[in-house]
């Protein structure tokens, strides 16, 4: 079989011109074809495969050394796993990294498929209006006792509960509340500054 290489890569199968590679292994895409200089090498069959890194995302994979790569013990199976830490060095993401990775996109499938069902529910100015009809029963109760709005806040609570459980909630609220604190210092700070000039 006669080939067009991209140093080990077989790009294309050609009748004329190209590069003699011997037989095609049987049942192999060209994807996992590469060319060692002696015989073709079907990828799957390594245990270590000589990896260049292309962009942040994309890895090339190599049968021998070309400029930039570096050997990494691992299977074409495994080629998904393939990261770059910030010194350069290829390998491959380790177990409890992939879980995150997993963790992190559902989170965003998640996210994102709520943000699509409040677009559906109805426009922000109408969900702002709710909620400060929201905090005005709270308001309302906390000063008048009213047992009327307590009986609507009861038949609220068990949702909101739901919807926000504190457990969640409470290190990122308390993290939100610590910057806010600080950004309003320091803003106060700058305006009284500005006011003792004048």
């Amino acid at each position: 079989m006669k080939v067009i290489l991209d140093q080990d890569i077989v790009r294309n199968v050609v009748l004329n011109g190209g590069i003699e590679v011997g037989p095609k292994p049987k049942d192999v895409g060209l994807e996992r074809l590469r060319f060692d200089g002696k015989r073709l090498v079907d990828l799957a069959t390594l245990q270590e495969i000589w990896v260049k890194q292309i962009s942040p995302e994309v890895f090339e994979l190599h049968a021998v050394p070309v400029e930039g790569a570096q050997l990494v013990a691992m299977t074409y199976r495994k080629r998904r796993r393939l990261t770059a830490d910030p010194d350069g060095t290829i390998r491959l993401k380790t177990p409890e990294e992939m879980d995150a990775e997993m963790r992190r996109d559902v989170e965003l499938l998640a996210k994102n498929e709520y943000r699509r069902r409040l677009r559906e529910w109805d426009d922000l100015e109408d969900r702002i209006e709710r909620l400060y009809q929201l905090v005005f029963m709270v308001i309302n109760y906390i000063e008048t006792g009213d047992q009327s709005v307590k009986s609507a806040l009861d038949a609220l609570l068990p949702d909101i509960r739901d919807a926000y459980p504190l457990e969640e909630y409470k290190d990122r609220l308390t993290a939100d509340v610590k910057a806010m604190k600080a950004a309003l210092e320091t803003y106060h700070q700058e305006i009284a500054s500005i006011t003792s000039r004048g």
